[in-house]
């Protein structure tokens, strides 16, 4: 008789020490599915535990492994986690930690002082979001593309707390994982698939502490409450919608100008990063208390949901100390201007609309060659260069409102040329009564 085993036959020895086990564990996560299969319940006897435990622990170590395939288990996609920085061991000064996390935030994304001190205290939020009535939205949003939306995102992932970075979601998915895990939502491209989706909507603005959605489930139908409260970054081309932007705080990036200087951004070289989350990590463990009683004075004229939205980052610079009470209410006037100037112009732009449009179909053309040719409005003349409105940058403002292109024409000659619906434009002006017209509705 022997001890050794054949290439063919699992070693069936139990295992001595803890240092075998996880020898053991190591070698079963590096197994194809197949193999595994074929050798967990052996693995399971050797270590003494039970078979899901062995799948737990091999899951675990194929996560940090950076291993694909498949799980374990045998489920499609890879399970879901996240990194738990260490607390930094000694007490942390908050000033001088939201003067790093801006700092580093600036290094490698070209944005306004105001948006930068906005998204520097927003990340110090989303490892307090327990101790607030409101978690904000933080909306990244940008003209167009290549304005650093995904790169501000990328910064983030490795500052905030429970990172969980998506190009698309569904309802389900995100108050399963909420539920479950209470991530935060880092949600890049979302101009893609928010806008036409209704429910996905409804789960986002859950930003209130205790927002749940009922689903039914099991054979019996039993109704059960899922949580939606976590903290959220939505990043997309346009403007978010209404019930979004309203409980958002507002973040606009522009294309990066040759002048204005970054580094870039590389995930193996972000270890500055990732010690400013573990000192965020020991701040916010220390002053949890004292920011979640707080109730910081607001700037004047910010009331309502505007004001619900402001309190945590308020709340976090004046805990912080130094400068940063005053530089988080500059930030707030200065992204409560920014907001009211784009909601002007774009109030400003459905007026002339209206005035410009006269006929059933219209094309778009036609309908900026009238809005450039309205004398005292901004559409000669926009942006620093100056230059005239165009059929892009039409579509661009109205993208957030659902108004698109469409073809014109008889329904059987229709040309490849676009046109605004006059049905969509007639239901944002009824609660006025500013348009009028006796068309039927025409709606995309």
């Amino acid at each position: 008789m022997t001890d050794r085993t054949t290439e063919d036959e699992p070693d069936r020895r139990a295992l001595a020490d803890e240092g075998d086990v996880a020898i053991e564990i190591a070698r079963l996560a590096r197994l194809s599915t197949i193999e595994y299969e074929r050798d967990r319940k052996t693995g399971a006897e050797r270590m003494g535990v039970r078979i899901p435990i062995l799948d737990r622990l091999v899951e675990g170590e194929r996560a940090r492994l950076g291993l694909s395939g498949g799980a374990p288990d045998g489920k499609q996609g890879h399970a879901v986690s996240f990194p738990e920085p260490e607390p930094w061991p000694e007490p942390v000064d908050g000033a001088s930690l939201l003067n790093g996390i801006a700092a580093a935030i600036r290094q490698h994304v070209v944005l306004a002082d105001h948006a930068r001190d906005i998204t520097a205290l927003w990340t110090l939020h989303t490892y307090l979001i327990d101790r607030f009535l409101v978690s904000p939205r933080l909306g990244i949003s940008s003209p167009t593309k290549g304005c650093g939306k995904t790169l501000l995102l990328d910064v983030l992932s490795r500052l905030v707390a429970r990172p969980l970075p998506t190009t698309n979601v569904t309802p389900a998915a995100i108050f399963r994982v909420v539920e479950a895990h209470h991530p935060t939502l880092l949600i890049d491209e979302a101009d893609t698939f928010l806008y036409d989706n209704d429910e996905l909507r409804g789960v986002l603005n859950g930003n209130r502490k205790g927002s749940t959605v009922l689903r039914t489930g099991g054979d019996d139908h039993e109704p059960r409450a899922f949580a939606i409260y976590s903290a959220c970054a939505i990043a997309l081309i346009g403007r978010l919608p209404d019930t979004l932007n309203d409980r958002s705080a507002h973040v606009e990036l522009k294309r990066r100008l040759p002048s204005e200087q970054a580094d870039p951004f590389r995930p193996d070289r972000a270890d500055h990063l990732d010690e400013l989350a573990r000192k965020a990590v020991r701040w916010t463990k220390d002053n949890a208390v004292r920011v979640g009683e707080a109730d910081p004075e607001m700037p004047d004229g910010i009331i309502n949901r505007a004001a619900d939205n402001l309190r945590p980052l308020l709340a976090i610079a004046d805990a912080a100390g130094g400068e940063w009470a005053q530089r988080a209410r500059k930030a707030a006037e200065a992204s409560r201007s920014a907001d009211d100037h784009d909601a002007s112009r774009l109030e400003l732009l459905l007026g002339d609309i209206r005035d410009v449009f006269k006929e059933i179909e219209m094309s778009s053309a036609d309908l900026v060659k009238g809005l450039v040719a309205i004398e005292g409005r901004p559409w000669a003349e926009l942006g620093k260069s100056r230059k005239p409105l165009t059929q892009n940058g039409l579509a661009r403002m109205l993208k957030p409102l659902a108004i698109g292109p469409d073809k014109i024409g008889p329904e059987t000659k229709r040309p490849v040329q676009a046109r605004l619906v006059q049905g969509r434009l007639r239901s944002l002006f009824a609660a006025s009564g500013g348009f009028r017209t006796g068309h039927p509705d025409r709606t995309r």
